[in-house]
C-alpha cells in the first residue's frame, strides 16, 4: 500500500518541476510547460475533490493560454498512455499508477481538467488527501473554486454569461437541473459539499461554478 502511495504522489505532481534526467522526458516537458504557463498568468492549478476522485483543473486567462496548454496535456496524455513513447523513470512509474486509475483529460476554453478516479475507496481516501496537501502548499484554501472566470477570459461575446442559473440549493436539489439530487455525487466547491443529481450536472457546474453556485 505504501508503494501506491508514493506512486499516487508521483503521479500527481503534474505542476513540479521537470525531472532531472540526462534523458529528454516528453511527459516532464510537457509538465513543466504547464507549471510556467501557470506561473506567467498567476493562476494556479486548483485540486477539487469529488466524490470518487478528484480533479486537477488548469487555466490561463484567456482562450490563447487555454490552447497553450492544451497542447501540452496532449503530449502528457499521449506520453501516459503510449506504452511507445519514452519517458524517464518517475513517468514510468506514473504509467503504473494510471492503470488502476480511470482518468481522462477534459477540455475548456482556457485550459483543461484531468479526471482522476476509482472505485476502491481506499484509493479515493489517498486521493483526496493529496489534493488537500496540494491546496495547502499552494496557500489557497481547501477546497477551492476550480474555475476563477475573469471578464477578459469569458466575454460575453464569447459565449460566457454572468447571469445567475442556478435552480437548486446542493443539499436536496441539484444546483444545475433543480431535480433532487444523488447523495453519492458531490463536489466540494466554494468551501463546501455541493450534491447533483448526476455526473453530468456536476461537470457543467465544475465549468463555472458562478453560474449554479452561491
Amino acid at each position: 500500500m505504501r508503494r501506491a502511495t508514493v506512486g499516487i504522489a508521483l503521479l500527481l505532481t503534474l505542476g513540479a518541476a521537470v525531472a532531472q534526467e540526462t534523458m529528454k522526458c516528453p511527459s516532464c516537458e510537457a509538465r513543466g510547460e504547464i507549471a510556467k504557463i501557470l506561473t506567467n498568468a498567476k493562476q494556479p492549478a486548483d485540486w477539487v475533490k469529488v466524490h470518487d476522485g478528484i480533479l486537477w483543473v488548469v487555466q490561463g486567462r484567456n482562450e490563447e493560454e487555454g490552447k497553450a496548454i492544451q497542447k501540452q496535456l496532449d503530449t502528457l496524455a499521449k506520453a501516459m498512455k503510449d506504452e511507445s513513447v519514452v519517458v524517464c523513470s518517475e513517468c514510468q512509474m506514473q504509467r503504473s499508477v494510471l492503470r488502476s486509475l480511470d482518468w481522462e483529460i477534459v477540455k475548456t476554453k482556457r485550459g483543461g481538467i484531468l479526471i482522476a478516479t476509482s472505485t476502491d475507496a481506499t484509493m479515493v481516501t489517498m486521493l483526496h488527501q493529496y489534493a488537500d496537501e496540494q491546496q495547502r502548499m499552494q496557500g489557497q484554501p481547501t477546497p477551492a473554486t476550480p474555475v476563477r472566470p475573469t471578464p477578459q477570459a469569458e466575454p460575453a461575446t464569447q459565449g460566457g454569461t454572468k447571469e445567475f442559473a442556478g435552480k437548486g440549493d446542493g443539499i436536496n436539489t441539484c444546483p444545475v437541473s433543480g431535480e433532487p439530487v444523488n447523495k453519492d455525487i458531490w463536489a466540494e466547491i466554494k468551501g463546501r459539499k455541493v450534491y447533483f443529481c448526476c455526473t453530468n450536472c456536476r461537470s457543467k457546474a465544475l465549468k463555472d461554478p458562478d453560474k449554479y453556485i452561491r
